[in-house]
């Protein structure tokens, strides 16, 4: 092979190592940033939203009630008891620590005729306990509020299951004319758990809702109900996390369990 070939031949060789030795060195480099972004992305994807941490919402803007609210003033005993399981959740909590909404006109959101038992003249165990602890006589005997009529009470020996339905319905029932008034209805999101009458024509009712998306974070929620007028003010508490929450439902599975005791008392075995 004479010479001239052979400097073609070392110039083509050099040329391919030119060549290989580039991709080589920049292929690794691209292949490793490329499979963290998609190692990053996937992670993101399948990260469920509330397993993370989220920040308390808002808290309810303007003033607190203090100590002028007439309602609040008029019902400060009967409210007592809600109040005191509220505190669990948020020490130092009273009645002049919510905020109020203006009264506003109320009408129910459904009537119908007022029965206990189903299309088969059938009534739950369950649901009936719910309905003895849950249901709340005026003075004079002519009103029920049911606090949660979606509600079921187990027995358990000397304690109690909760359970019933995810939703939450309010209802009252006028025992004179067999009429029932749907007051109002919740999904998963909130419920209803407490009620009180606070004179013959004039009611609370208590619950929570959801503060956020992720059921992080809890509100307490109170309505003075007025049948004289047909107003209903509503009020709200400071919005806790979950777990200062719980230990308000404690509380009211105490308040609850102490109500089975004594209805068990007044109704021995036959």
């Amino acid at each position: 092979m004479d010479a001239r070939k052979l400097r073609l031949l070392a110039l083509v060789t050099l040329g391919l190592l030119a060549v290989l030795l580039a991709g080589c060195g920049s292929k690794p480099a691209t292949s490793t940033s490329a499979s963290r972004a998609d190692t990053t992305r996937a992670s993101q994807a399948s990260e469920n939203p509330a397993a993370v941490p989220h920040p308390c919402p808002p808290q309810p803007r303007g003033p607190q009630v203090g100590r002028s609210d007439q309602r609040l003033n008029a019902a400060r005993e009967k409210l007592a008891e809600w109040c005191a399981m509220w505190a669990q959740a948020q020490p130092g909590f009273a009645r002049e620590s919510l905020w109020a909404d203006p009264a506003r006109r109320w009408s129910p959101l459904l009537t119908r005729t007022y029965s206990r038992s189903d299309a088969a003249g059938e009534t739950d165990p369950g649901d009936d306990l719910a309905y003895e602890l849950l249901s709340m006589h005026s003075p004079d005997g002519r009103f029920i509020l049911d606090v949660d009529e979606y509600q079921a009470i187990e027995p358990m020996g000397d304690s109690i299951e909760v359970g019933g339905e995810p939703d939450s319905q309010c209802s009252l029932i006028d025992a004179k004319s067999k009429l029932e008034q749907i007051l109002m209805q919740t999904g998963t999101g909130g419920g209803y758990q407490w009620g009180a009458w606070l004179g013959r024509d004039a009611f609370a009712l208590a619950g929570w809702c959801d503060a956020d998306d992720y059921g992080q974070w809890k509100q307490g929620q109170l309505w003075l109900f007025s049948l004289r007028d047909s107003t209903v003010t509503t009020y709200a508490t400071r919005i806790v996390s979950a777990d200062s929450y719980a230990r308000y439902e404690a509380a009211w599975h105490g308040w609850l369990l102490k109500r089975y005791r004594a209805w068990k008392r007044s109704h021995p075995p036959a």
